[in-house]
């Protein structure tokens, strides 16, 4: 799919990423594509902790009733529908903790394999797929 942006500029910027709709950019898009492989700007991190702004968090918790398993089950759909945790009644998101499984060949000044790393990019333009929602606090 065709973004409107270079090649280059646009892996750069993540344009690449972004399904819906054409030549937005990853944080005001409706959905991005987080399936792999790594592309050649990027690294993937295995997700051990979102950290979700107060905003998302509250919104999440009052919809769900204060339930943690029904708010995990929010956040899994969000992410499997937009392809971000870019919560859709706050327009925000937050931040991740991860570990360094992969580094695209183009990546600058990467970190290496197993580095534990927060994105301080929000999780509203941070391509995300999850397994599972394991605890909520």
């Amino acid at each position: 799919m065709s973004t409107g942006i270079t090649s280059d500029i646009g892996e750069e910027l993540g344009a690449t990423r972004v399904l819906a709709p054409p030549r937005a950019l990853p944080q005001p898009a409706e959905r991005l594509d987080a399936s792999g492989p790594v592309r050649d700007r990027e690294l993937e991190l295995a997700v051990e902790r979102l950290c979700l702004d107060s905003t998302s968090f509250r919104d999440l918790r009052e919809r769900a009733g204060g339930d943690p398993v029904a708010i995990g089950e929010r956040i899994s759909a969000i992410v499997a529908e937009r392809g971000k945790m870019h919560n859709p009644h706050t327009d925000s998101g937050g931040v991740l903790l991860g570990t360094v499984t992969a580094v695209g060949p183009r990546f600058g000044d990467p970190p290496e394999l197993g580095d534990r790393v927060v994105n301080l990019a929000s999780l509203t333009l941070t391509p995300l797929r999850l397994d599972a929602v394991v605890d909520v606090d």
